[in-house]
């Protein structure tokens, strides 16, 4: 009996050793956290790119610097429905208080003013109580475009 406690006891021993050990490790370990540390008075500030296509929207939110992104979504992956894929609930930014916003388009022979599914975008940031800094037009407008196909010729 004594040799089998003994052994029993050596096996109870290490288990219990492997235990303590992966605890300390567990303690060890540290939540990291996207979000940027500032005081509650101060605002976290964030740049927010929106490209809107005629069927999407997306909008990535980075580091001032653009080179951290923060949150890249698109208005079909909180929405399940593809007739929803634009509309203002799809685009909420999570992590900052204040934003930079510069709106893309698609360039060329197309259309090159603000659409609606920019619109919705800015207006579903500023429900969801994001400070607006500033809006910075980075649409590259060409001076010179192609025509559209078809269509009369002059």
């Amino acid at each position: 009996l004594k040799s089998r406690l003994l052994s029993h006891g050596r096996i109870w021993r290490w288990h219990t050793e492997m235990i303590s050990h992966k605890e300390k490790e567990k303690k060890k370990k540290e939540v990291i956290s996207l979000r940027p540390q500032v005081a509650k008075e101060e605002n976290a500030f964030a740049v927010c790119h929106i490209f809107a296509a005629f069927s999407d929207s997306f909008v990535r939110v980075t580091s001032l610097f653009g080179k951290e992104a923060i949150c890249p979504m698109t208005g079909g992956m909180t929405v399940k429905v593809d007739q929803n894929e634009s509309l203002p609930y799809s685009c909420k930014v999570l992590g900052t208080t204040a934003l930079h916003i510069k709106p893309w388009l698609t360039v060329g022979n197309r259309t090159k003013t603000l659409g609606s599914e920019v619109h919705s975008v800015l207006r579903a940031l500023v429900c969801s109580e994001k400070k607006i800094e500033q809006i910075e037009d980075v649409i590259s407008i060409p001076s010179d475009s192609t025509c559209k196909k078809g269509g009369h010729h002059l």
